[in-house]
Formats: C-alpha cells, structure tokens, sequence
C-alpha cells in the first residue's frame, strides 16, 4: 500500500514539474498573439483575407503552423492567392526568425525547427507549404489549387 501511495504520488510530482506537453512552445503563443495584427497591416494582403463575423481576419494557429483562410470572389485568380498565401507566410517566418525567444539558450538553434502554412479558399485546402527555420525558401508541400474552380 506505501509503495502505491509513493508511486501515485511519484507520478503527480513529476507532472508538475515537467508540465504537459502541448506542442506550443511560449515563443509561438507570443508570435501568435502577435500575428493578426502584422497580417492587417498590410492592407492588401488583409483584402485578401476571409473575415469573420466579428471583423477579424480569419487565420488561426497551432503547432507552429498558421491556417488562413483567403476570401472569394470573382476578382480572385489563382495568382492572387498565391501571392497572398506566400505574403502572409513571409511575415509569419519573419515573426519567428525576428523573435528573440525562439533561439534556444545556446543561441545557435531554434525552438520551432519548421514553420507551416495551410491556405483555403471556404473549406478547399489549396496550399501546404513548410519551411525549415534558417533556410533561404520555403518548400510547396502540397499544392491543390487545380481542385478549386
């Protein structure tokens, strides 16, 4: 019964020192609270992006991986998305690349190794691209755009 009792108890301490893992580290929570605001600051990149109801641009984030949304019209060509998606994703590798805190403490690597970028056009994925942090370019991992018509 003690060695239960020690083992649970074991188990609870450890959690609370080691936490749970969620797959965010604190540099990607601050450069997501960060990012809406430099996508609106582009305003032709911003008029390009779906809002949602309340306004906002319609992007979110997790794992180091931005998912945005690009409006529709008839005024959207393939081009326009395509810019827009590699847009949003420059200044979503220029937040991490620029971000203090995401080099670890021995100040040669980062925390995130890639970053990711998801596009749709309502619930069509076009885009899948991913770039590996300290590299020049991104690699197009997927690119869908011939199914949305």
């Amino acid at each position: 019964m003690k060695n239960r009792i020690f083992i649970i108890g074991l188990l609870i301490g450890m959690t609370l020192l080691l936490g749970c893992r969620t797959g965010e580290y604190k540099v990607d929570l601050l450069i997501y609270q960060e990012m809406p605001a430099l996508l609106a600051a582009d305003t032709e990149l911003a008029s390009n992006i779906a809002k949602n109801p309340d306004g906002s641009l319609m992007v979110t984030f997790e794992k180091g991986t931005m998912y945005l949304y690009l409006r529709t019209g008839s005024d959207m060509n393939e081009e326009k998305r395509q810019v827009a998606a590699s847009d949003a994703f420059v200044i979503f590798h220029q937040a991490y690349m620029n971000h203090p805190e995401n080099l670890k403490k021995d100040g040669t690597t980062y925390y995130r190794q890639k970053i990711y970028i998801h596009t749709f056009v309502e619930d069509t994925e076009l885009y899948i691209i991913e770039w590996e942090l300290g590299k020049e370019n991104p690699e197009v991992t997927n690119d869908r755009s011939g199914n949305y018509m």
